[in-house]
């Protein structure tokens, strides 16, 4: 075929470049002609856009859902992380045509992402419905799934309380590099900035939350807590909280108290309990889901030790569905509302009110500004001593 475009698989990079293992020169050695995307039947082009740490393993587990699935397109801010993260999907997938990328389907930059989608398989898609799922893996969980049914099925009566957890030591800290400006540093130090993260209880928080959603059948109506910053106080943890409690008022009268803490040295916990009228429900991510009745006899016990991976499974449902031509998979709403419903709850503790949904909704506040390069103003800027505004509870406001 004319000027058909040589593809990268692990199998020929090793056969051409046995010694080079650096990613930048992994990058340069990648095809750098016009690129025609050669399909068959059945097949599905997949464009990542974020190459870090989550985007790579969601990648990861979208090609190993379907031996038709290619990767032919990656987008990032930063062509570092594009390089890495092309770099470990070779290693990982040796012996396969699966990355189907080269040098003019590699976007970096502020647009990245925009040109990433900008194919025909994208433009193709669009005229379709879409198949969407946003990443709450644990409706995907066999355990989760199993309790569900239970709860449905009235097995501990009507939920009338729940304590949802996400306690642990934190996550990394990337130092300031020189020569970064300040929106870079921002950037690749994201988690500690609210227009970048949302803070621990959006970013991480959200699927205990979700979970006490799903289980009750919908979202807050009301939020009040507390949260500040006790020991991970420094500079280079930007100005998010490192704790957080909130009790989410359901409209049954249903209370959820709500805790996520990044401290090191405490009890850690993530997990979920929900109280009935008949009996009490405790589910982790570890596979494990627990149902015992009002006098604590065990009359549930789901122990999968052998079950999926849930983050594999959703992206295996998701892509058995696109080969079927299912199109009746949407995360749309449950990932707005579980969203939503993490926003509430860190307005509540970042200023001490308790506050409605309604109210929170009719919010019209924007964190994230037009950016178009590492020389733009980040939206945040550090006092003459380097450290970043903090909310205060009593202080602060969400109005």
């Amino acid at each position: 075929m004319k000027n058909e475009i040589k593809t990268i698989n692990r199998r020929g990079f090793l056969e051409h470049s046995a010694k080079i293992t650096a990613a930048g020169f992994l990058m340069s050695r990648l095809p750098a002609e016009s690129k025609k995307l050669i399909s068959f039947e059945g097949e599905i082009k997949v464009a990542l856009i974020g190459c870090g740490g989550r985007g790579t393993g969601a990648i990861s587990q979208a090609l190993e859902a379907d031996p038709d699935v290619r990767l032919v397109a990656m987008a990032d801010a930063f062509g570092d992380q594009a390089e890495e993260c092309l770099k470990t999907l070779i290693e990982k997938f040796v012996d396969s045509d699966k990355i189907n990328v080269n040098r003019e389907t590699i976007f970096t930059g502020f647009d990245a992402y925009k040109q990433a989608i900008d194919l025909a398989a994208g433009k193709e898609a669009r005229r379709k419905k879409l198949n969407v799922v946003v990443g709450l893996q644990r409706h995907y969980q066999r355990s989760y799934q199993s309790i569900k049914n239970k709860i449905d099925r009235g097995k501990i009566g009507e939920i009338i309380s729940g304590q949802v957890y996400w306690n642990s030591g934190g996550v990394w800290v990337r130092p300031r590099e020189t020569g970064q400006t300040e929106l870079e540093y921002q950037m690749r130090n994201w988690y500690y900035f609210n227009w970048l993260c949302g803070d621990h209880i959006v970013e991480q928080h959200i699927h205990n939350i979700d979970v006490a959603n799903w289980f009750i059948g919908s979202t807050p109506v009301s939020a009040q807590g507390m949260g500040g910053r006790e020991v991970r106080k420094g500079k280079d943890h930007g100005q998010i909280f490192d704790h957080h409690f909130v009790e989410f008022t359901y409209k049954n009268g249903q209370v959820v108290a709500s805790q996520c803490r990044h401290q090191k040295g405490c009890m850690n916990r993530v997990e979920e309990v929900f109280q009935g009228t008949r009996g009490n429900v405790t589910t982790n991510s570890s596979h494990f889901g627990l149902i015992k009745n009002k006098r604590g006899k065990v009359v549930f016990n789901h122990e999968g030790e052998n079950d999926i991976n849930p983050y594999q499974q959703e992206h295996n449902e998701l892509f058995s569905a696109i080969k079927a031509g299912d199109y009746r998979m949407d995360d749309t709403n449950r990932g707005a509302e579980a969203t939503m419903s993490a926003i509430l709850g860190r307005m509540a503790t970042y200023s001490g009110e308790k506050i409605t949904w309604d109210e929170a909704m009719d919010f019209d506040h924007k964190l994230v500004p037009e950016l178009h390069s590492f020389n733009d103003n980040a939206p945040v800027q550090p006092d003459k001593e380097g450290n970043y505004p903090i909310p205060v509870p009593g202080v602060s406001t969400y109005r």
